[in-house]
């Protein structure tokens, strides 16, 4: 079965809109799709879906789920931004959704008070780390994944995304984070734990890969395979913005996740429900 529920219409920073996005997954082979646009923050935000446009939001997704109900199951969701002190996912629960992908993008403020969104480009990610951090890498890398832990320990998502995304420029910054430093991966490991005692599922992301700026998924490998060790449930997300997305990481993603040690993935349901499906 392919499944994703890592998805981005056009109600935040995707392409299309949610009917576009929704042909486009049953055209290269899903069946069931969760739409996750990015949900709500307390302040501006190009890529985050303001508050006023959720009605409308999820009157779209209920016309496509009704629509395309014959050839694949719709859920309804948000990638929600953990930002500390502010519980978001349980703000965004009150919609009766499906599911919910925790993600944190925003970590310190600039100077003048501007949220640091270490997504944004890999200038944004060289000037935050000059102008809060003073380039202390591994500072920085701690206020991330506490950031993750506490996610996971007070507004637990159902799903948590791209974990390693600090590290999305490495690549194109010449490796400005060395992920081989043993408190880097000291800091890893008890993120997992965290994840494993929260019940959350990992995601495996696809997007830095399919798009290069990775030369593996997210978390990388060494990554994927300390979470098996540990059993923790795996989904695969190819955090889709554009209909092509579909095509470029599928069977990548499976092997990807054979070779982490695991022969299953969680796919999500109506309600929530979690069940796992071979993938050999």
């Amino acid at each position: 079965m392919k499944a994703c529920f890592h998805t981005h219409s056009n109600y935040s920073d995707g392409k299309v809109s949610i009917d576009e996005i929704v042909q486009a997954a049953i055209d290269h082979g899903f069946e069931r799709l969760g739409m996750t646009d990015h949900g709500p923050v307390p302040f501006p935000s190009a890529w985050n879906m303001p508050y006023e446009k959720i009605l409308s939001y999820f009157q779209d997704l209920e016309k496509a789920k009704e629509k395309y109900s014959d050839k694949i199951l719709l859920l309804r969701g948000f990638e929600a931004d953990y930002l500390h002190g502010l519980r978001q996912i349980s703000f965004l629960r009150q919609f009766d959704l499906d599911v919910i992908v925790g993600s944190v993008h925003y970590v310190g403020n600039f100077p003048d008070g501007t949220p640091f969104n270490i997504d944004k480009s890999s200038d944004v990610f060289i000037r935050g780390l000059k102008q809060i951090y003073d380039n202390d890498v591994r500072r920085f890398a701690q206020d991330y994944y506490v950031l993750v832990v506490e996610m996971l320990t007070s507004d637990t998502p159902d799903i948590v995304a791209h974990l390693t995304l600090l590290e999305k420029y490495n690549k194109r910054l010449g490796g400005v984070i060395d992920t081989q430093q043993s408190w880097y991966k000291e800091l890893i490991l008890f993120t997992l734990h965290a994840i494993k005692l929260s019940g959350a599922v990992l995601e495996i992301n696809a997007r830095s890969f399919y798009r290069g700026l990775s030369d593996d998924f997210v978390p990388d490998l060494w990554t994927v395979t300390q979470a098996r060790k540990l059993n923790i449930d795996v989904t695969i997300g190819g955090d889709v913005h554009s209909p092509e997305d579909f095509g470029k990481y599928w069977d990548k993603a499976i092997e990807f996740a054979q070779a982490a040690g695991y022969n299953e993935i969680v796919v999500f349901g109506q309600g929530g429900k979690r069940e796992k499906i071979k993938i050999v």
